[in-house]
Order: C-alpha cells, then structure tokens, then sequence
C-alpha cells in the first residue's frame, strides 16, 4: 500500500507558515533587538525551547545553528543570503529568526 506523505507534508508547512507569521507579529521587538545585537556582535545565541540557537553573521550571509546538548555541540540547521548592507541585513534578519524559530518550535 502507498501511503499519501503530501497531505502530512502540506499540513505541516500550512503550521509552519502560520507559526512564521504569528512569531514575526508577537515577537517583533525581540527580533530587531536581536538584529541590533548580531550586527553588533556578529555572532549571538538565544534560547529556543531546551535548546540553544546560535546565529553567526558573515559578510553577505546569516546561518542558524542549534544545540541540544547545553552548547557542548552545534548542528548547522539553515543560512540565508542577507546583502551586505546594514539596511538589507536590518530588513531580513527578523524574518529569519522568525522562520527558524518556528522550525526548531515543530520539531
């Protein structure tokens, strides 16, 4: 028998999409002050859940990484491409915090 994995895959990108715009609304002010700190830094980590999300900033990217373990380890979950000027970055960082924090949040 073949089982149908498009409909589970739909609804759960349906949650997903959902979650995404609901965390960008709530949670706006933490994620540009989590923009502001990363330009700042470059580097920042942020609980999500039991874990740690750590978010490193290159030149012209951003990647996500997570922990499980209490920082002991980090796994690379996602990276995005974010210009490099301070305005694109300003502009697409607190959709991706957004983004992956809602996929750690479904697991």
């Amino acid at each position: 028998m073949k089982e149908d994995f498009s409909a589970d895959k739909s609804d759960w990108e349906q949650r997903l999409f959902g979650l995404v715009l609901d965390l960008g609304e709530s949670q706006s002010d933490r994620y540009m002050a989590q923009t502001r700190d990363l330009l700042k830094s470059r580097s920042i980590e942020v609980p999500i859940r039991d874990s740690i999300g750590q978010y490193e900033l290159g030149l012209f990217d951003c990647q996500f990484l997570i922990s499980h373990d209490n920082g002991e380890s980090f796994l690379t979950i996602a990276r995005t491409r974010v210009g490099w000027r301070k305005k694109d970055k300003e502009r697409y960082l607190p959709a991706f915090f957004a983004q992956t924090e809602a996929s750690v949040l479904l697991q």
